[in-house]
């Protein structure tokens, strides 16, 4: 089999000169070759044209399944998920609509059910619990390469083990908030975890690279911004903001504010409320050579506020 390829490289406009069943046969030969990004590309386009889209759709469950297999990624596995049952809430022969659902009781019992590499994480665990040299990096690991559908709570132990012998442990932090926020669905849990982040120093944080540190603290601000914003908190939405502009302005380059769209449209609102938009403007200006305005243009299209 030919290895996995992570970007896209077939021109699909070129496919469009071929009939769409020859299109087809062409996604299902790259996809037993583990061409899988090219053959979704071809089957998007054939869903454009409105080929079969119970066939195309089933196709596209398949990449995505496996994807989700060999990289253990939990995007692909959602994709893999709300594509099977889209399908199986489609009008289907009594034929297809078996082999569909077959297919995707084996998905759902691959990812939730334990398999012997999540019971090696969990030998894992006790092991580091016992050893005399314990790392946060170690247990950083565990948690970020166990399959968090399988056992939530397993990957926040893991991370609030790592906090224990480094409670300034930058992506620890920034991964039990996000765990908790969107795993567990705990918002307020997640609150206090974001804001020890962007607290930190990223140059007192070891455990990671400096840039690794940075970027944690911007993700943590645009979380923060969105958990602010919803509770009607327009001047944190700020200050969090203008935190996310230090950072940046001292670490990164200027191109990874596209990461922090949301708490820049958040950002322009919550001016905008508070009636400081012009002062906020003329801050930006002067101290990031910056404006609001600017940044709304260049990096928040198509985005609205939830």
């Amino acid at each position: 089999m030919e290895p996995l390829n992570t970007i896209s490289s077939i021109d699909v406009t070129a496919y469009y000169q071929q009939s769409p069943r020859k299109m087809f046969r062409q996604a299902r030969s790259l996809f037993r070759k583990n061409r899988i990004h090219d053959a979704i590309a071809i089957l998007k386009a054939l869903l454009k044209q409105g080929h079969d889209p119970v066939s195309v759709q089933g196709m596209i469950a398949q990449c995505y399944d496996r994807l989700s297999f060999l990289t253990r990624d939990i995007e692909c596995e959602d994709l893999a998920k709300l594509t099977y049952e889209k399908l199986l809430g489609m009008d289907l022969k009594r034929r297809q609509k078996r082999r569909i659902q077959k297919e995707y009781d084996r998905f759902i019992n691959r990812i939730y059910e334990l398999g012997e590499p999540d019971y090696k994480a969990f030998m894992k665990a006790r092991q580091l619990r016992n050893r005399e040299i314990k790392t946060p990096k170690a247990w950083m690991m565990l948690g970020s390469n166990f399959n968090i559908r399988k056992d939530v709570d397993f990957v926040i132990n893991a991370y609030k083990n790592a906090l224990e012998l480094d409670p300034k442990y930058i992506l620890a932090l920034y991964k039990t908030g996000y765990v908790l926020q969107y795993n567990k669905q705990d918002a307020d849990a997640a609150l206090p975890y974001y804001v020890r982040v962007i607290k930190t120093d990223p140059e007192s944080d070891e455990n990671e690279s400096l840039t690794t540190n940075a970027r944690c603290i911007l993700d943590a601000c645009n979380q923060l911004g969105k958990l602010y914003y919803a509770r009607g908190e327009y001047r944190k939405v700020v200050a969090v903001f203008n935190h996310a502009l230090k950072t940046q302005a001292a670490y990164l380059p200027q191109g990874v504010l596209l990461s922090i769209r949301e708490l820049i449209y958040l950002t322009d609102h919550s001016s905008t409320q508070l009636n400081l938009k012009e002062r906020l403007d003329g801050h930006l200006r002067a101290h990031f050579d910056l404006t609001l305005t600017l940044m709304v243009q260049k990096y928040c299209k198509n985005i609205s506020v939830a």
